[in-house]
This record gives structure tokens, sequence and C-alpha cells, in this order.
């Protein structure tokens, strides 16, 4: 008995074979979701700059060149990475002067009688912890207070390490 030539083509071996590593690999593994890297893009709308533009000439009284423009574009993604940092270090947690904060928008917006841990939970979930200035003040303030302990600490232990 003879096999047709299609069945010994080493193509059709090659086929079969990855599609029973497939089939075997999708039944074997869970299949998970791809966790995504967080969307770390700092992106100034229009209103935004308009807004930052509107304080400085009201602080100063006179019209934003390019250059001061720019140099205020510049420090507010410097200051929205710090605040960022900050989150992600969970340095915005348990921060009594953002917890307060937090409630007091949080009791303001709401018409309802809550705990004050459940304004707070309510207020981060809706994101009233991002756009405040205040929040953002102290969120930079301590993260450049965490970074100069931690930059002491090593300093001290580097010069440990050398002496």
């Amino acid at each position: 008995m003879k096999l047709p030539k299609i069945i010994k083509s080493p193509i059709l071996h090659f086929a079969l074979l990855g599609l029973l590593l497939f089939v075997g690999a999708r039944w074997l593994l869970p299949s998970e979701p791809i966790e995504r890297a967080p969307d770390t893009r700092i992106v100034i709308s229009e209103s935004q700059v308009a807004a930052l533009l509107g304080q400085y000439e009201a602080t100063t009284g006179t019209v934003a060149t390019d250059e001061v423009r720019a140099e205020l574009i510049q420090r507010f993604a410097e200051e929205e990475m710090l605040c960022r940092e900050a989150q992600r270090w969970g340095l915005t947690e348990n921060n009594q002067a953002i917890d307060l904060r937090l409630r007091q928008k949080m009791a303001f917006v709401s018409d309802e009688e809550h705990s004050d841990e459940e304004l707070e939970r309510q207020a981060r979930a809706l994101g009233l912890d991002s756009d405040d200035a205040v929040i953002r003040r102290a969120s930079r303030n301590q993260l450049t207070r965490k970074s100069k302990r931690t930059t002491s600490a090593s300093a001290r232990g580097l010069r440990a390490r050398l002496e």
C-alpha cells in the first residue's frame, strides 16, 4: 500500500507539529491577560497651557514670551512627573495633609454624610487627588524629602564602606 506523496511531505509534518504545539500550549498553559505597563506620557492640553499663561500674566502683569511659555510648560511637566512618582511610591497614602484635603473636597461635592475613610476612598476613586494644587505640592515635597533622606543614607553607607 502506497501512501500519497502529500502525507510524506515535510511541510505537512511541520504544519501538523506546529498545530499540535499551539493547541497543547493553549490547553496546558492558563491564559492570563497580558499586563501592560502604565502610560507614562505627560500630556499637557491647550487649556492647561492657557491656565498656566493666565496665572503667569496675572502674577507678573506681563505677557509671557515664547521662552517663558516653554519654561512654564517644562516646570508643569516636571511637577507632574514628581507627583506621579510620589503616588507610585505610595507617599500620598497616610499623609494627613492630603487626606484632610481629600475629605474636604469630597464633603463639598457629596450630598450625603460619610465617614472620613469613606470620603477619602471616594475622592481617590474619583481622581480628586490628581488635579489639586495643594495635594500636588504636598506630594512633590514629600518625594523631595524622601529622596534627600535616601540620598543621604546612601552617602553615609558609601562613606562607611570607604572608611
